[in-house]
């Protein structure tokens, strides 16, 4: 077993499909779990049917109705170009949740593919990946995303990748961390006597309980991609306007709330809050669930 390994919690080894059965029915019963799944839903939704909800096309500038405050006309008021932030907000939820759900999604499925080939493996493969991983993740994060966006250009797609990119490492640790624990264990070694492929042992066998550990982080660098996609855009590194992004949406009006246009800055912001939010009590609901310790 090579030195980057941290076999976690018993509860988190636990078949994923017995998880779900003997938890699934005591989700609701978790206050915090249930708050994050509702705020998460209504925001999906909301992005969802953007077209629908909105009242102004989010790329359509109006001078003339500029840094006007919340009014029946705009909800939650315009912004210095008159764009209505009601309906940029909307928007730009479909793109942060995009760039969110999708990098970080690309990110666990190849780190399970990667993670748990190696650490059922194991050996020389194994241990260089992981000084690998040790290299990637002491690098920041925001710095190695800011820098790729750089390179490569910011589209959407970058961005994604990007986001892929700089969380990768986070899942192949966990991945492989959990087939190392699981690779000795008994049904395993009996899957194995009784002539089970490599291949089928990954899928049976070690993806489903693997998958438990790794679901709760993948709610969690959701939460954390969103951040890191805001970021870029707050900077000018991210989705190019007039597209509506968060970040961006917060850049435009943070030296207005000064002078008195707070709802510039304070509404994306405040979806960014409530985002993160949700994500990361899904986080810890996921994984109270699938530990067999906190069930009553």
């Amino acid at each position: 077993m090579s030195a980057w390994t941290r076999p976690g919690p018993a509860g988190q080894t636990g078949r994923l499909g017995a998880a779900l059965v003997d938890g699934g029915g005591a989700i609701w019963r978790r206050p915090g779990l249930a708050v994050g799944c509702a705020i998460i839903l209504v925001i999906v939704l909301m992005a969802l049917l953007a077209p629908i909800l909105e009242h102004y096309p989010p790329d359509s500038a109006r001078p003339a109705d500029s840094l006007q405050p919340p009014n029946a006309q705009h909800w939650l008021g315009t912004d210095p170009s008159g764009f209505d932030i009601y309906s940029r907000l909307l928007h730009a939820a479909r793109v942060d949740l995009f760039i969110g759900i999708t990098g970080t999604l690309v990110a666990m499925v190849l780190g399970a593919i990667i993670g748990l080939i190696t650490g059922y493996i194991g050996g020389t493969v194994d241990a260089l990946l992981g000084r690998a991983v040790d290299l990637l993740q002491s690098f920041p994060l925001f710095i190695t995303a800011l820098l790729l966006v750089s390179l490569f250009g910011q589209r959407v797609s970058n961005i994604i990748a990007a986001v892929t990119f700089v969380y990768l490492p986070l899942y192949v640790r966990t991945f492989r961390t959990e087939a190392a624990t699981l690779r000795d264990r008994g049904f395993v070694r009996s899957a194995k006597l009784s002539g089970a492929s490599t291949t089928y042992i990954l899928r049976r066998h070690l993806l489903p309980n693997a998958l438990a550990a790794a679901l709760g982080l993948w709610a969690t660098t959701i939460g954390w991609a969103i951040l890191m996609a805001a970021g870029l855009g707050f900077i000018g590194a991210g989705v190019k306007p007039p597209a509506a992004e968060w970040g961006s949406m917060i850049s435009s009006g943070t030296s207005l709330v000064v002078t008195g246009e707070w709802w510039v800055a304070v509404f994306p912001g405040l979806a960014i809050v409530l985002t993160v939010v949700g994500f990361t009590l899904i986080s810890e609901g996921v994984q109270d669930v699938f530990d067999p310790r906190s069930r009553r």
